[in-house]
């Protein structure tokens, strides 16, 4: 099994099958084996210090005074560990690694792909989105619907008049984008001036702050929760939904739709999307736009992109760009297989994983097997997981399910060729489970009726 796998190669310090395990398989980092151990406790014991470090960024836990911190270390092989598992708190907090979200904004700002407005400030460009900045300042809003609207395709906006520097106001823009302000003090007031006239009052004041307490300092950077601007593009999501999702609409009285540069038709209604949204954050849709496929075609008219689709449904979608615009999205228990399914089509691993999250969490006798047979369709390990884990719990119950014993004879005939070591996969991880939770009393007992079931259906594991 995959956790089995993550042990192993944290014995042997084999980083590109960790991060394989982590970032594609979603296997659990803090699993335990049958000695306590855990995958951070054996990187350290073995003296990996680039699995150690790339653990803890993703989350193994190893908090100084417990157990777990203790055993770590004072288990690892090198003062190098030591030290970093000391400064566990600096690690953490400063370098940590950026989630996907994240990510795209960065990247978003940084390479100005698909970029429809290009700003001019002391002689040099800067390119950026238009959806973007509308969503995010009101100033912006008004000035590229009004002052700049009858601008000339590939027309600079010069931004000389408002007297900020180029380094100020390209750290202005990557703040629109990413939330980090990266600041040069050097034109101060003229800079605090120019962000309160774009409506970044709160900005203000937090540099005002600062200011205070880093009197010598030159410069600093400021960096705020995604919570504090994801509230704008929501909007910008809200805006993309057809009339027909009022009850959406209602809640915002932005109107991003003029900003749309893509159009995406589900039966019959349309979407006014954003590509710098659906293009990076779904690989799905990047491949129809920038390989250009057939069900993408562009309306000379407004030159925006079109993309028509039959097979996805609209009331699902909405949850899809929800996830786009944000990444975050509340998710109705009787939409979630439907939408995990759409989320495995479209590639978004971000959004499956929330759904089996909360497929995860509501687990029961009655369908725990589907579930399982789920998470194995859509690859979803840490799903498998829980629910093999859960049939050892509950395992009294579940063995007098038909549908267990159903899967439990479709694993046997995948083995092809038995031989004598040969396991049948739900068996074999029901008995690990057993074997190796504190949650499952009387497990004797318990093997006894994985005993009992296998000579019912007359199978040798």
């Amino acid at each position: 099994m995959d956790k089995h796998e993550l042990f192993s190669s944290c014995k042997k310090g084999d980083l590109s099958r960790v991060r394989y395990l982590v970032e594609q398989k979603d296997v659990e980092l803090n699993v335990r084996d049958k000695w306590d151990g855990t995958p951070l406790y054996y990187a350290c014991l073995c003296g990996h210090y680039k699995v150690v470090h790339y653990l803890l960024q993703n989350g193994a836990k190893c908090d100084a005074n417990t157990f777990d911190g203790e055993r770590c270390l004072y288990g690892a092989l090198t003062r190098k560990i030591k030290n970093l598992l000391r400064n566990l708190k600096v690690v953490t907090s400063k370098i940590m690694s950026r989630d996907h979200y994240s990510e795209f904004l960065r990247r978003a700002f940084e390479t100005a792909e698909i970029s429809d407005v290009c700003f001019v400030i002391q002689g040099e460009k800067i390119n950026a989105h238009s959806s973007i900045l509308a969503a995010r300042s009101e100033k912006f809003l008004n000035m590229l619907k009004e002052n700049w609207k009858l601008r000339t395709e590939g027309e600079l906006i010069s931004m000389d008049k408002f007297y900020v520097s180029y380094s100020n106001f390209k750290a202005f823009l990557k703040y629109i984008y990413t939330g980090v302000l990266d600041l040069d003090i050097s034109d101060i007031e003229a800079f605090l001036h120019f962000i309160n006239d774009f409506g970044f009052n709160n900005l203000v004041i937090e540099i005002e702050k600062r200011l205070k307490r880093k009197r010598k300092r030159t410069s600093f950077t400021i960096e705020f929760n995604q919570e504090f601007y994801k509230k704008d593009f929501y909007k910008l999501f809200l805006s993309a939904l057809p009339k027909k999702y009022k009850e959406y609409n209602s809640m915002s009285d932005f109107d991003g739709a003029e900003f749309a540069d893509l159009h995406i038709q589900l039966q019959d209604q349309v979407f006014a999307c954003h590509k710098v949204f659906i293009s990076g954050r779904c690989e799905y849709f990047k491949a129809l736009l920038l390989d250009h496929f057939s069900e993408v075609e562009e309306r000379a008219e407004s030159k925006i992109h079109a993309i028509k689709l039959t097979d996805i449904n609209p009331d699902l979608f909405i949850y899809i760009l929800q996830y786009i615009y944000t990444n975050t999205v509340e998710i109705n228990r009787d939409d979630v297989l439907d939408l995990l399914s759409l989320a495995d089509m479209l590639i978004l691993t971000g959004l499956k994983k929330q759904c089996s999250t909360l497929v995860g969490e509501n687990l029961s006798v009655d369908n725990v097997v589907e579930i399982l047979q789920v998470a194995r369709l859509y690859n979803l390990p840490r799903l498998e997981t829980q629910c093999t884990e859960y049939m050892a719990i509950h395992l009294e119950e579940v063995v007098q399910q038909p549908a267990f014993k159903s899967i439990v004879l479709q694993d046997a005939n995948e083995i092809q060729e038995r031989q004598e070591t040969d396991t049948i996969a739900v068996i074999d991880d029901i008995r690990y489970h057993i074997a190796s939770s504190t949650k499952i009393c009387f497990s004797s007992r318990k093997f006894v009726l994985i005993e009992s079931l296998l000579e019912e259906l007359k199978l040798d594991a």
